[in-house]
């Protein structure tokens, strides 16, 4: 009778580990979600930036050259 004790106090101990591993494992898969959504969060947000920033660049030099056309339209009329 209590090799039965012991097989079934094993168990429950295995059982309870396995428990806490799966446990473990779901909170570790979490975690590293929620990372890969920040990084992805954030890799976004500094693609947008470029974005934005080259399109700022892109009509910084046309509005340069737009001065510089109409300055030149000017110089040659007189």
């Amino acid at each position: 009778m209590h090799a039965v004790q012991e097989a079934d106090e094993s168990e429950r101990k295995a059982r309870e580990k396995q428990a806490r591993v799966e446990a473990s494992m779901k909170e570790r898969e979490k975690e590293v979600k929620e990372s890969l959504e920040n990084s992805l969060r954030e890799r976004d947000k500094e693609r947008d930036q470029h974005k934005k920033d080259e399109s700022m660049q892109t009509f910084k030099a046309l509005l340069v050259d737009l001065v510089i056309a109409a300055f030149k339209h000017l110089v040659h009329e007189e």
